[in-house]
């Protein structure tokens, strides 16, 4: 999968968040925990990195 196509697969997936409080982890490819966060509006803050 090149770059544009995971660009958009990833903003059709950020799109179907909820613009709710919620939490998020992020992940490496084998699925470790790096992150975990925090948010009032779920959706606005993921997006906020890969903006």
């Amino acid at each position: 999968m090149d770059r544009g196509s995971r660009r958009e697969s990833l903003e059709a997936q950020v799109a179907s968040f909820p613009a709710s409080p919620g939490v998020y982890l992020f992940k490496d490819a084998k699925g470790r925990v790096l992150y975990v966060g925090k948010a009032d509006v779920l959706r606005d803050r993921v997006r906020s990195y890969f903006g």
